[in-house]
């Protein structure tokens, strides 16, 4: 914070915003330097000015240039009060004005600054430019005039008579002395500069100057004596700054008569002191004041202090207890300790901890402080801003660990259709494209620590994954109809041999278990099968090496590195309960033996079908792994796939409208590149505006399409379904021809699995659809469509 160089002077208070000095003109600042007593130099350029103290120099200054007599003062002027009268002040009339390089002149002579602008007659204008230099000290002033007094009929000599009419201007001598008329007072201020008290005292050297005003200048008025603390003329280095000394010294001395302490000069506003500065300064005026009532009426201060000061002690303490009773009424019914503590912290500034406690029945020092701590730092009665900070105390390693195991293929099923929204700690909404989970939490968590046993890998707490699982944004489904058809007949199958078994002849115990094992096998499928398929296995069953090859021909291939000697007995136990009911099915009579036999050797077959499924998709997810996890720079990793036909929409339609609707065919291609060490993911939709055939051809001239757009790509790993516009001949020639050399691999996945990207990227376009229309549009052609995506 700045404050204004200036405010020692005695002229005005410091009032408005501070400015540097060097933010004026080189003019003004030579006005307000010059009628402070100071010459620009070096560290002048560092003062701030504020703007009273700026108008009430430039106005001076103002006032005494339009003065048609001369302003030099008379311990240096060449001519004396005893001069003609011109317009009723004594002096000689003066014809021009003093310039800064004049005022500098004279200064050099007499050690005396005048304002610039200073009005001076020929005479001292010859004497102070050309002549002698007319510097005297003090002590040969009170020897020329003649003028010691004492101290005592000081008043009585400054009895002059003032006549109001005139438009006085302080009497300078900025160097030397400086008198003017303040409310009543008479201002005189000795300058340190060049004062030479070698023979005569500073009070005496007073007397003189006091001598010597002019006599319209004084009347009957208390004087009052100031010493001017300047720069040193050699080096006009400082700032010049009024320190009381008079008052303050007389103030002590009545205090030395009582015995008292001296007052030590303040260096800073009380208000702005320490706590501790301030109580004592007020333990010191209380002392003061009752020294002072005990000097003006002897045994009755403290009549006098409860007369002046009792009424308004009463309301204060009136108002305080009832802003105590307030604040303790509330707290007693406060429920939370945190809106107590608030409460409290009102009273910590104007109480202390008894005259609370009183009160407060209980309270204790900790409670007290930490509200007082409470209004320190937050504010009094403020409430505390509560936020919520997450502790992670999960690792990363096992946290991304158990997030690929719940989101991989043999748990979720991306569905094409549908949104959800997924809330984050922080409160911000993600949303994700609709999944579900085809198995419960209980048996998800159990497999994971299952298979974290197996492989020796530290799990997370089971209360952690039961959380994870929770805020998963998925859903168990218990029907899988128009997702997986494999999954969908497998079920079907066991439905109908549990009809079937519970039509045979068996006894109730063995209808139960078969019953039972029935159950057990399909949960096993479901489940544990889906972690015990392997690349290479000790059993046969669970090795896709030895289950996907030929006994004979060029896709035979044989597993060296181990053999096929051990049995599973989930599998086994699959085996014989399937046999069991086989059997018992052929030996019971039936009225109509051939249907209810092909029941069940085609369910036999569809669950077999789809324990081969569950082992094709694991041996095709490995390869995408495989592919994805060997990435180079510059390659990318392509998923194609035809969505289904989107049928057009209308905000508002008719029944006429909904009847023989033309659907819209739409390829989406979601391509996963890798450039300059990250991964990034683009996907390219091509949808038709007339029906076209979803043949090789338009697949092939897609794909190509797909890798022409993406010009940094260097090589190119291709996945889809195998259907038949994909394995066609025409299109891996299409692709041959086009894009020969940007070929890397291209892959297959499992029918009914793999195509997630696309299916995730088509739940988003259509629920970006869905929302358009219900905003009262319509979606009824390809470039309708593609506006919304």
């Amino acid at each position: 914070m700045s404050f204004c160089s200036f405010k020692s002077s005695q002229i005005c208070e410091c009032v408005g915003e501070n400015s540097p000095l060097t933010s004026l003109s080189s003019e003004l600042q030579s006005i307000v330097l010059t009628e402070a007593g100071l010459l620009p130099s070096d560290i002048t350029q560092k003062f701030q000015v504020c703007s009273e103290h700026f108008h009430r120099f430039l106005n001076k200054n103002k006032a005494g240039c339009k003065s048609k007599i001369c302003g030099i003062p008379d311990i240096i002027s060449s001519h004396n009060k005893d001069n003609k009268i011109y317009g009723g002040w004594y002096g000689v009339k003066a014809d021009r004005n003093v310039s800064l390089e004049k005022v500098k002149e004279i200064h050099a002579r007499t050690g005396i600054i005048v304002p610039v602008g200073t009005p001076i007659c020929p005479r001292c204008r010859k004497t102070l430019y050309c002549g002698q230099s007319t510097s005297c000290s003090v002590a040969e002033i009170c020897a020329n005039t003649n003028c010691l007094m004492n101290s005592d009929n000081l008043g009585d000599t400054c009895s002059y008579q003032y006549e109001e009419q005139y438009n006085l201007r302080p009497h300078r001598l900025n160097s030397g002395y400086n008198v003017s008329i303040i409310e009543n007072f008479i201002y005189i201020k000795i300058c340190s500069i060049k004062a030479r008290y070698d023979k005569v005292g500073p009070l005496t050297a007073l007397r003189c100057l006091l001598y010597m005003l002019p006599h319209h200048q004084v009347r009957k008025q208390p004087v009052m004596f100031e010493t001017e603390s300047c720069c040193n003329t050699d080096s006009q280095g400082t700032e010049a700054s009024v320190i009381r000394i008079d008052r303050l010294g007389k103030f002590n001395e009545f205090l030395e008569t009582c015995d008292i302490s001296p007052v030590k000069c303040l260096t800073e506003s009380l208000e702005k002191s320490s706590e501790r500065t301030k109580r004592r300064y007020l333990s010191k005026a209380n002392t003061c004041i009752t020294a002072l009532l005990n000097t003006i009426c002897p045994d009755d201060s403290e009549f006098i202090k409860k007369s002046l000061f009792g009424e308004q002690e009463n309301d204060k303490n009136k108002t305080t207890s009832s802003l105590l009773d307030a604040i303790v009424s509330s707290y007693m019914v406060a429920n939370t300790s945190t809106l107590r503590r608030q409460l409290l912290s009102i009273a910590t500034n104007d109480y202390s901890f008894a005259e609370v406690s009183a009160s407060i029945p209980g309270l204790s020092h900790y409670k007290f402080y930490s509200a007082k701590k409470h209004a320190q730092n937050i504010g009094l009665g403020v409430p505390a801003q509560t936020s919520k900070i997450p502790r992670s105390k999960i690792n990363d390693g096992q946290l991304d660990h158990f997030l690929d195991f719940i989101t991989s293929n043999h748990l979720i099923k991306d569905l094409p259709i549908g949104e959800k929204t997924l809330q984050l700690s922080t409160g911000e909404l993600i949303q994700t494209p609709n999944v579900i989970r085809s198995i419960a939490p209980a048996t998800i968590i159990r497999q994971y620590t299952q298979l974290c046993e197996d492989e020796n890998i530290q799990r997370l707490g089971t209360s952690t994954m039961y959380k994870i699982l929770t805020d998963c944004s998925a859903s168990v489904r218990q029907s899988m109809e128009g997702l997986d058809y494999y999954i969908s007949e497998g079920s079907r199958a066991f439905t109908d041999l549990t009809e079937t078994v519970e039509q045979l002849d068996l006894t109730l115990d063995e209808k139960k278990k078969t019953l039972d094992n029935l159950v057990v096998a399909k949960h096993y499928l479901k489940t544990d099968y889906k972690l015990h398929v392997n690349t290479s296995s000790s059993i046969a069953d669970h090795c896709c090496s030895y289950a996907l090859s030929e006994e004979k021909g060029p896709f035979c291939q044989k597993c060296d590195n181990h053999s096929h000697t051990d049995e599973c007995q989930q599998c086994s136990f699959v085996d014989e309960t399937l046999s069991f009911i086989s059997k018992s099915a052929i030996e019971r009579h039936w009225d109509n033996p051939e249907a209810v036999l092909f029941k069940v050797e085609k369910a036999i077959a569809d669950i077999y079908e789809w324990k081969s499924h569950i082992l094709r998709s694991k041996n095709q997810e490995k390869a995408r792994q495989a592919v994805v996890n060997c990435l180079g720079e510059n390659e990318a990793f392509m998923v194609a796939d035809w969505a289904m036909k989107f049928l057009p929409r209308k905000f508002r339609e008719g029944q006429t409208d909904w009847f023989g609707k033309r659907g819209i065919n739409w390829h989406i291609t979601v391509t996963m590149l890798k450039s300059e060490g990250s991964v990034k993911f683009l996907t390219h939709v091509h949808i038709f505006e007339q029906p076209t055939p979803q043949d090789a051809a338009t697949t092939g001239a897609i794909l190509v399409d797909v890798v022409q757009n993406i010009p940094s790509v260097k090589k190119v790993n291709i996945w889809s379904d195998n259907a038949g516009c994909y394995k066609s001949t025409l299109t891996i020639a299409t692709l041959h021809q086009e894009l020969d050399k940007k070929i890397k691999s291209y892959n297959f996945c499992e029918a009914q699995d793999g195509k997630g990207a696309c299916d995730r990227k088509a739940s988003h376009i259509k629920s970006a659809i869905k929302r358009y229309v219900n905003e009262g549009n319509n979606v009824t052609t390809a470039h309708q469509m593609k506006l919304v995506c």
